[in-house]
């Protein structure tokens, strides 16, 4: 049997062009959408983000400038002020800014064996769970991690994020009691009972052994972390554990983040597609998954509020090396 080299082409453009006719069987599109809403309940970021649908390649979000509060001035030139009996009030005029967000390709490719597609037990059912999970945890890193450029713009990397030093003398991999305060601290007022910690699963041991501060030789103070049927809290707030943060030690292995500061743009359709034309002399079918989507958070700098330090929407930790 000849192998047809137009079809080959053909395929190859559709990989270009994203003309799925071209090269194989996409999945249906509610099939798609439900592919989306069954890996939300294991990602982090998008089910607590803002998330905006992308009818086209490009959305633009608004948001206010008004980072600097320090004169009293909010939403970047509201302030209240006070008027005497038939006294003239001062118009105010707000900043507005416009943020972008342009929906990027995120692709997953993998070949079979004929052989084990056909003789494998369940091996569609296992390769629904593997792209699932796959795509899950794709998201979850590049929104967290991201740099921007051909990626989203990961929380880690917008503007607005504090990172607080370490203590005086602390050791190496370490995380301590002093470290989680001063982290809590420096989340602004109204992000706080929204805000979420996000940490590495090795921070574990020292979350549960060394939240506690010794008071002279008469005890410690109560633990601040907690846990409940394999639910964490720290300060009160929920705690969720990935691996796409760094592991103990590194810089930004936990961070208190209000996720609502942040924003998605989705394009609905999830494509899923397979052909066997690429691999075809090797009896080889390909599958490829692709999703389009993009995020960056929305404010323009930390917070610097009239009295104290500036605050952010998301606080992380400098390194312990």
């Amino acid at each position: 049997m000849e192998i047809d080299e137009e079809e080959v082409r053909a395929f190859r453009a559709s990989m270009v062009e994203g003309i799925p006719s071209s090269g194989g069987l996409s999945v249906p599109e509610p099939l798609a959408a439900k592919w989306l809403d069954d890996s939300l309940p294991s990602e982090i970021i998008r089910p607590r983000c803002v998330v905006w649908p992308m009818t086209s390649a490009t959305r633009k979000v608004p948001g206010w400038d008004g980072a600097d509060q320090s004169s009293g001035e909010y939403f970047g030139g509201f302030a209240m002020e006070f008027l005497a009996e038939e006294g003239t009030g001062n118009k105010q005029t707000g900043k507005l800014r416009l943020i972008e967000l342009a929906a990027k390709k995120g692709a997953i490719f993998v070949d079979a064996s004929a052989e084990l597609i056909e003789d494998g037990l369940g091996f569609d059912a296992q390769l629904e769970m593997a792209m699932k999970k796959s795509l899950s945890l794709g998201m979850d890193y590049y929104l967290l991690q991201g740099v921007g450029g051909g990626q989203p713009l990961g929380v880690l990397n917008s503007p607005g994020v504090i990172s607080i030093s370490k203590e005086v003398g602390q050791n190496a991999d370490s995380l301590n009691y002093y470290n989680i305060s001063k982290i809590y601290a420096r989340m602004y007022p109204e992000g706080r009972n929204r805000a979420i910690w996000i940490a590495n699963s090795t921070l574990l041991p020292s979350l549960l052994t060394d939240m506690t501060v010794a008071v002279g030789t008469g005890g410690a103070v109560v633990n601040v972390f907690s846990e409940n049927n394999g639910q964490y809290n720290l300060l009160g707030r929920p705690l969720l554990l990935t691996p796409n943060l760094p592991v103990l030690g590194d810089a930004n292995d936990i961070i208190f983040v209000d996720l609502q500061q942040y924003a998605m743009g989705l394009r609905r359709e999830v494509k899923l597609e397979k052909s066997n034309i690429p691999g075809w002399t090797q009896d080889l079918v390909s599958y490829r998954i692709l999703v389009r989507f993009d995020g960056q958070g929305t404010w323009s700098d930390v917070l610097s509020p009239r009295n104290g330090d500036d605050l952010g929407w998301c606080v992380g930790l400098e390194e312990r090396a």
